[in-house]
């Protein structure tokens, strides 16, 4: 005889993430109360955003002042051709509630700048990082250090890319990490090394991990841990980043 099946519960869509031992039903009801911000909605931030709306977030801001061009669909997630030339933040937040209707999604269309920068990373309980240039970064580390709000550096160019989380008070931050802005002449970046599209994927995917375990075991987090990926030749490393008492962005938190 056939055993009766059980009866269908409202959280069926998230039943393979509550299950896990890792989260529980505890760790799932973090999720959907908890906001996270992403800045910048192309390779790293659509692909982050997909991964978190369908985790069940609770909540979601999309940040970014620049146009989808047909070159970005190479590497970006969700969007479609006829997306071409509409707002990223715009078109990425229209195609999320698409797929997870219970999620709050707010798009900005605007640059991260000092003057909108603490206001919008209290907007989430933890940040994003799907930027493709320091000089934003540093901004968005500063906004973080002084508001105490934890995010997670990711970067990608060629075949590899890099993360890590920045817990401010307690890990290094991105100053630390480097203490004079890169120059752009030996940035690589994706205008001027190319970008293979799974590598994008791939840190997208520790960036969203790192969040969601933040979210529901944030004493488990190693924040400040750089950590390496090239998706081409199949090589991790990582290297612990110590934090610099002398820095002049987290010295005084």
């Amino acid at each position: 005889m056939r055993k009766p099946s059980s009866p269908k519960q409202p959280e069926d869509r998230y039943a393979r993430q509550w299950q896990l031992p890792e989260l529980g039903a505890e760790g799932h009801r973090r999720i959907r109360e908890r906001g996270v911000v992403i800045v910048g909605c192309g390779a790293l931030g659509s692909n982050s955003a997909d991964l978190l709306v369908r985790s069940g977030i609770g909540r979601l801001t999309l940040v970014d002042a620049d146009r989808l061009t047909e070159n970005n669909l190479q590497r970006v997630a969700v969007y479609r051709e006829e997306d071409t030339a509409r707002p990223k933040a715009e078109a990425l937040a229209e195609a999320l509630r698409a797929i997870n209707r219970d999620v709050e999604i707010r798009a900005v269309i605007d640059r991260i700048r000092e003057s909108n920068a603490r206001r919008l990373v209290l907007e989430g309980d933890i940040l994003i990082d799907g930027l493709d240039n320091y000089a934003s970064r540093y901004v968005v580390n500063g906004a973080c250090v002084a508001t105490g709000i934890p995010w997670v550096f990711g970067a990608v160019a060629g075949t590899f890319g890099m993360t890590m989380l920045i817990a401010p008070g307690t890990s290094a931050c991105l100053h630390c990490l480097f203490p004079e802005p890169p120059d752009r002449e030996h940035v690589l970046t994706a205008g001027n090394s190319g970008l293979i599209a799974p590598i994008p994927r791939i840190i997208a995917a520790l960036q969203v991990a790192t969040a969601l375990r933040w979210i529901t075991a944030p004493d488990s987090c190693q924040a400040g841990m750089l950590r390496f990926i090239d998706c081409w030749t199949a090589s991790l490393s990582e290297q612990r980043v110590t934090r610099n008492l002398d820095c002049p962005t987290c010295k005084s938190f």
